[in-house]
Parts: C-alpha cells; structure tokens; sequence
C-alpha cells in the first residue's frame, strides 16, 4: 500500500513596498502644522530634488538619501517643478517663480508675481509659461527670467479651490485653466487671447485647475465641481464628457484615460468614447495623479497610503503608509525602478516595489 508524503509547502509571492531611505525635508520643525506638500520629486542624474511648503528645497544622492544641497526658500514650495537642461523650475510662497541650479541650488533667476506661485510651470526651449494664484499667465524668457508677456483678467467667484493649471502648448496655442471656469487659448508669442470655452459656470467651485493633456489630437481636462471633458484640441468641440470633476491632470496609457476625481476615486476610462472601464472608491479622500509602472497604477491617497494597482481591473497589489497621506505625485526613476515619495508631513521616501515570496505551511506543521 502506497503513503502519500503530507509535508508538501505551497508558496505564494505578492509585492510589497521596501523603503530604502526616508528623510524629514523641512529645516525647522513645524510641529502640529501640516499642509499640503505637492512637489513631486524631480530626478537629475544621480540627485532627486524635493521641496516642502515650510521653508526649503533640498537635493539628495537619489541612491542614499545623503544630502547634498539645500536651499531656503521663504514660504516653502508651492508648485510641482519641471526640470531642463539642468534647471529646476518652480512656483513659491513669497511671491516668486524660481529657477535653480539642480547641481547647486543656486538661483539662475526668480521672478516677482507678487502673489503665491501655485501654477506649476510649462517650460520650453524659449520660454517659461505660469499661472498665477490670481489667475495670471506669464510669459517669461527661459534663460533670463525677462517678461515677454502677460495676461489676466478678474475672476469675481466668491471661492476658489487653492491651486492653479500647468499651461500646455499646441503649436503656437497655449492651453491654461483659469479660476472662473474657463479653459483659454492664448498666443503663446503675443500672450493675445485667441480662444476660450467656459467648462464650468453653476458650481460653488468652477475652477479649472489642472494642465489638459494633448492626446491624438484631443485635450483632457476637468473642473474641480464639474466634469471630465475631452476636446478636439483644434476646434474646442467636445468629444464627451465624463460626470466626475477633478483637479490633477488624468494619465493616458494606449487606449485608457486613469483620472483621479475630486469625489475621491479613481476611474479607468476609454479614451475614444468616456466609456468607465473600472472605477474604484479611495478611502482616504482625494487621490494624486495616477502614475503607469510595468502594469500598475500608483497612487497616492492625501488622507493614506500609496497604493499599487492593477492598472487592468483597479484592484489592489501593494500598499506603504507614509504617516498623514500623500500629496504629491509618486515619481518613477526610468534609470533604477526606484520610486519617490513627497509625503503630507514634509518626508521624502525612496522605494522599491518587488516580489515577496511567502511560505505557506500546512496547519499540523506548525504542530510543536
């Protein structure tokens, strides 16, 4: 008669986050401040470059958190920040867009907007494009920090939403969302208004806050109590339109929009019709950016976690709790897989997303 072995082990992998290094940005301590850090890392050679919204901006060795400069800046980092040949450019709480060194923090330009710099620059071989936190667009020459031209107008809305869009270009047409519910076209040499569509004009907040994305020839952007739209970026003729508002830029991936709404979820939607392939509850309230990696969407959540994803069905493979939330776009280094982390309480994370191999053993194995 035949016996059967009974001490088979089954073995499963998962991914998990491991940390590599954290460190705290800010240069005091601010206890029992906290707000919302939205710089995402910025990656130059062998530095990773973060900034908080207290009091610096700081460039660490991206392989072993050393620090290897920091620079105060006098009411923090407001803006995300764009990085070209070798300068880092950004919006800040004094009044001023900056453009640093990314070898040295030291200043190349700033440039006064006597209002706080809350519009992530558009930078371009000639010149530097902003919005301002009142709904002003600035033209500036990249190299000298000159003003080319300048645009505004008066939002009279009792209450905005605190943020502003990242202008983009199409040809020579810049796109920029404004506070009153407008998304405009301006002549990116003369700064002259060529076109505007109103995608909000009802709701308590109407502003147009996050950079539409050119795509196939089409323009996504949203309103933070409106909608979702996609737009023929020649004409301005709607193509659809989706139900959720939001205010960071969606994602797209083939043929699939990832958008992060301001109802606190996240949608994967088709990107030819606005057909919802899957969406998905966020616990925490509002999500970052979506960011695609090898099949996973990450995401973090301003109220918890960063999140791993399926990007094909939304369900959950990997989470890491930084502390109070996540605020700023996760950034995914091309050169080492290592993932960057600006976190709502000022640190800054280095990971790694692996396997994880786990052994399973029967229940009597474990039997003393």
């Amino acid at each position: 008669m035949g016996c059967t072995s009974l001490t088979t082990n089954t073995v499963s992998k998962h991914f998990v986050f491991e940390r590599v290094w954290a460190a705290h940005t800010p240069l005091h301590d601010h206890p029992g401040y906290f707000i919302s850090h939205i710089m995402a890392p910025v990656i130059d050679g062998d530095l990773v470059i973060a900034g908080n919204e207290f009091d610096c901006i700081r460039a660490y060795n991206k392989i072993t958190g050393q620090s290897v400069w920091v620079r105060p800046i006098v009411g923090g980092i407001t803006s995300s920040a764009r990085l070209f040949e070798g300068v880092v450019y950004f919006g800040a709480g004094d009044g001023h867009i900056y453009a640093l060194n990314a070898k040295t923090g030291r200043t190349v330009w700033r440039f006064p907007i006597r209002s706080e710099g809350i519009g992530t620059p558009l930078v371009t071989p000639k010149a530097v494009y902003f919005v301002t936190g009142t709904d002003s667009i600035y033209s500036v020459n990249r190299q000298t920090g000159e003003k080319n031209w300048f645009f505004t107008r008066q939002d009279n809305s009792d209450i905005t939403v605190r943020g502003a869009s990242e202008p983009t270009l199409v040809g020579d047409r810049l796109y920029a969302g404004l506070s009153d519910g407008f998304l405009v076209g301006l002549n990116s040499k003369t700064g002259d208004l060529e076109w505007q569509k109103q995608l909000n004009s009802h709701l308590r907040f109407r502003d147009v806050d996050d950079k539409p994305i050119l795509n196939d020839g089409r323009l996504y952007v949203s309103s933070y109590d409106g909608k979702l739209y996609c737009l023929n970026a020649t004409t301005g003729a709607t193509v659809w339109v989706d139900g959720q508002g939001g205010f960071t830029p969606v994602s797209i991936v083939g043929n699939r929009v990832y958008y992060s709404t301001s109802s606190q979820m996240l949608q994967a939607l088709d990107k030819n019709t606005g057909r919802v392939i899957w969406s998905r509850n966020l616990k925490n309230t509002v999500g970052t950016r979506p960011v695609f990696y090898h099949g996973l969407i990450l995401i973090g959540e301003w109220d918890g976690p960063l999140l791993a994803l399926n990007a094909r069905t939304g369900q959950k493979v990997a989470s890491f709790e930084t502390g109070l939330g996540v605020t700023a776009r996760p950034v995914v280094d091309p050169a080492t897989s290592m993932i960057y982390l600006n976190t709502r309480d000022a640190n800054i994370f280095a990971l790694k997303l692996k396997f994880q191999s786990v052994m399973e053993n029967w229940p009597w194995q474990n039997a003393n």
